[in-house]
């Protein structure tokens, strides 16, 4: 990260870091939690019900255990437990009777399923009954509540039969804490990577992807005093580049821009050589003058690189992503933009003509004899005939006389003499020619 020396830029990468740190973090926590909290615990409550009676009958009256039983007369309230729960008598398709705890609305459900079914099928888990809910309870078994004896007996019975447990009518067990904890750890976590993986995920590839050269470059620029940062957008202005660090990182030259603007005046669009697409200079809410400001931004943009295209078109926006998704399945490499000119893609670059290495007039260069060579008959060219050579004027060379051609037949060579070459004047272009006879060797006699 300490690539590019912006506050701006690092203080934005360091910001999703952080974020991303603590949602990993609480990712951790809530696994910690659930094991804490035994999740198998809770799961207990999915086991299934069990008729209240063999609960009894095998003396498994443990708080929590599920239980059920059929209900086939319409509940008999005893008392309320609190204002929103109460206590009922119910007698079962066995002729038993059993004490369960639940809401008027629960209990208005089960009178309504044993009018349309015949009974009601009354699920829950076993709850001790307090002394309070007894005490109640057995006033329907006395006639007189001021016999203490009488009060005895029902005490003793009610101990007997109901042993003191009641059926609770309710979905499941609350969840342990820590189980809740690690549920609220969990969903924060998964908030906070939506919320900051995108702009995380741009920061580090952008930066990873710079070169050390592209890197001291972006450094020289950001440092230039010439270079102009907007605060409100996040967003500097080097002479060569646009360095915007909004919610994502991007870095455009003003050479690689081709189209841009500013569909909801939030913002500026940008597609770049590669018909990648750039959102930059995000303002934030209520800013004032923002529309003049991008405006005057995009003037400042197309007067560094007057080939920009300018204004929002539909076509063209779908036509660049279309071609933008293409580019990246073949990873296709922006070419390097002429000043003012946008490049086509596709377009190899611009090669350097080839410059002819200059010639030392008075260098000589030694020619070996050339082997004859045998030469496929092709049709004979009539002789070519030389044409003096003007010389140029040099450090003193002796002047070569004319040379004299002579008539050759095709396919036939002999060894050239070294001599001394003189210097000649550049010549044009010659065009290619048809296939000749090679030349018969010159005659050095004269020299």
């Amino acid at each position: 990260m300490n690539k590019i020396n912006s506050p701006i830029i690092n203080k934005k990468y360091q910001h999703n870091m952080i974020m991303m740190i603590v949602a990993a973090v609480l990712v951790v926590l809530s696994f910690i939690c659930f094991a804490a909290g035994d999740l198998g615990s809770a799961l207990r409550n999915d086991e299934a019900a069990v008729h209240f009676s063999e609960a009894y009958n095998d003396d498994d009256l443990d708080e929590g255990k599920r239980v059920m039983i059929y209900a086939t007369e319409d509940p008999v309230q005893i008392g309320y437990y609190d204002s929103s729960e109460a206590y009922y008598f119910v007698y079962d398709y066995y002729e038993d009777i059993y004490i369960i705890r639940c809401s008027e609305d629960q209990a208005d459900a089960i009178s309504k399923e044993i009018a349309d079914e015949g009974y009601a099928e009354v699920e829950g888990s076993i709850y001790t009954l307090s002394d309070e809910v007894i005490d109640e309870a057995i006033t329907f078994y006395v006639d007189d509540e001021n016999n203490e004896d009488e009060l005895k007996e029902a005490r003793d019975y009610f101990d007997e039969y109901y042993m003191g447990k009641a059926l609770w009518v309710k979905d499941a067990d609350p969840e342990p804490v820590a189980i809740v904890f690690g549920v609220l750890f969990l969903v924060a976590a998964i908030v906070i990577v939506i919320v900051n993986i995108k702009g995380f995920l741009s920061y580090h590839k952008t930066i990873r992807d710079l070169t050390l050269q592209n890197a001291q470059e972006i450094n020289m620029e950001l440092a230039d005093p010439t270079s102009v940062v907007v605060p409100q957008l996040n967003t500097y202005f080097t002479p060569n580049y646009i360095i915007s660090a909004g919610p994502t990182l991007d870095i455009v030259k003003y050479s690689d821009v081709r189209w841009m603007y500013s569909q909801t005046g939030k913002f500026i669009t940008v597609f770049d050589q590669k018909y990648d697409v750039h959102e930059i200079c995000k303002a934030p809410k209520n800013m004032a003058n923002l529309n003049e400001t991008l405006s005057n931004i995009m003037a400042t943009i197309q007067a560094k690189n007057p080939a920009v295209e300018l204004g929002y078109d539909v076509n063209k926006f779908y036509k660049y992503v279309t071609m933008g998704k293409e580019n990246k399945k073949k990873k296709v490499v922006a070419q390097p933009a002429i000043p003012g000119q946008a490049v086509p893609m596709g377009v190899a670059p611009m090669q350097q003509p080839v410059q002819a290495a200059p010639v030392n007039p008075m260098q000589q260069t030694p020619v070996t004899p050339v082997q004859a060579t045998p030469v496929v008959p092709v049709q004979q060219a009539a002789p070519v005939q030389a044409t003096p050579v003007q010389a140029t004027p040099v450090a003193p060379v002796q002047q070569a006389a004319p040379v004299q051609p002579t008539p050759v037949a095709p396919g036939q060579t002999a060894p050239v003499q070294e001599t001394p070459v003189a210097p000649v004047a550049a010549e044009a272009p010659v065009a290619a020619e048809a296939p000749v006879a090679p030349e018969a060797p010159a005659d050095n006699t004269n020299l």
